[in-house]
């Protein structure tokens, strides 16, 4: 069976928007069977502005087909416990900590889906990786 990884939406808009990481996106192809979040198709879908950028990431998602990973009741009730964690340990803002919810969910995605998860995003990432024990590439 392929390598499984998931792509997080930093990577993909990258790729759309600045032509990043072509070729190691078409090499990543050829060695796994690429996920995608329906957080990151969420993310996606809201940034599509204008007529073109929404028949682009159409086009995108048309692609993925029974290739999404959809956040479970589980997952859910996992990220607010480690939303509360991440509040008590990182000293963060409550603010702070839900704008890593979508990251969170991606995360547990990727992990119960035996999936590597392939992010640009080390800020962010880097932060939840102790809380979620998820293999990261990180581009």
């Amino acid at each position: 069976m392929a390598e499984r990884v998931l792509v997080d939406t930093s990577i993909l808009i990258g790729l759309l928007n600045e032509k990043k990481w072509e070729d190691d996106f078409l090499a990543l192809n050829q060695r796994a069977r690429i996920l995608l979040s329906v957080v990151t198709a969420n993310k996606l879908l809201r940034g599509a502005h204008d007529p073109l950028s929404r028949k682009i990431v159409d086009g995108l998602l048309d692609i993925f087909g029974d290739r999404f990973v959809t956040p479970s009741e589980s997952h859910w009730m996992e990220c607010a416990r480690i939303s509360e964690k991440l509040l008590r340990e990182s000293r963060r803002s409550k603010e702070n900590v839900l704008l890593l919810q979508n990251d969170l969910l991606i995360a547990l995605g990727a992990r119960d889906a035996g999936a590597t998860l392939v992010t640009n995003d080390k800020r962010d990432f880097g932060l939840l990786k102790p809380y979620v024990k998820v293999p990261i590439e990180f581009w």
